[in-house]
């Protein structure tokens, strides 16, 4: 089975927020107790844009994307995840804080990813999480050319920019599907300790702005 991507009425076409047509954002995997079916993942995204649930994973990448001073209203959150796609990467609801992906959930991962990305085939993809960043299909994947990276680390705060990840350019490339190919970037983890939109807004917003 594989969780469905939430594609926003408006994916695909002009929107009034700023964003490229075609965004897609990859998470990490659901939690909770509820028990993973095809709809979850857009379900979810329904919870947040229509009933109003404010979590704070959905929350962060909204102000790391339009930036931390944005008001994150429900109609503003709705205006936002109708104009991308959105796909969580791990096809199992996780039960636990404390609990990792099993090396098979990984690679069912790998799996619905390709089969996810080959579907949206977005001109910009975002992924959240750098654990995830590392278990992308290589066989997809190309490095970028030094001076965009290099473009890219200069919007980057020192704290950011110094890390090995950053430091060496494992953070950003260029992944192949089915008919296309768009720019990829690794960003920490929403819900991580530390992690700051404000940090992020700016390295995001030159990302979005790649051809």
């Amino acid at each position: 089975m594989r969780l469905d991507p939430h594609i926003g009425r408006r994916f695909g076409y002009p929107n009034d927020i700023g964003l490229p047509e075609r965004v897609l954002l990859i998470g990490d995997s659901h939690h909770g107790e509820t028990p993973a079916y095809p709809d979850l993942t857009r379900q979810v995204v329904r919870d947040v844009t229509v009933h109003g649930y404010r979590y704070r994973f959905f929350t962060r990448m909204f102000h790391a994307v339009r930036g931390p001073g944005a008001a994150s209203t429900l109609e503003a959150l709705r205006d936002f995840y109708e104009s991308l796609a959105f796909a969580n990467f791990i096809q199992e609801v996780r039960t636990g804080r404390g609990e990792f992906p099993t090396e098979q959930q990984w690679k069912r991962g790998e799996k619905a990813f390709v089969e996810n990305i080959d579907q949206v085939r977005p001109t910009h993809s975002i992924v959240f999480g750098v654990r995830v960043w590392d278990r992308l299909p290589r066989d997809r994947f190309d490095a970028c050319a030094a001076e965009i990276e290099a473009a890219g680390r200069r919007h980057m705060p020192d704290p950011i920019r110094n890390q090995p990840r950053y430091r060496d350019g494992k953070w950003i490339g260029r992944f192949r599907y089915a008919g296309g190919s768009c720019p990829i970037v690794s960003v920490r983890h929403p819900a991580s300790y530390g992690f700051s939109a404000a940090d992020w807004h700016p390295v995001l917003s030159w990302f979005l702005g790649l051809a």
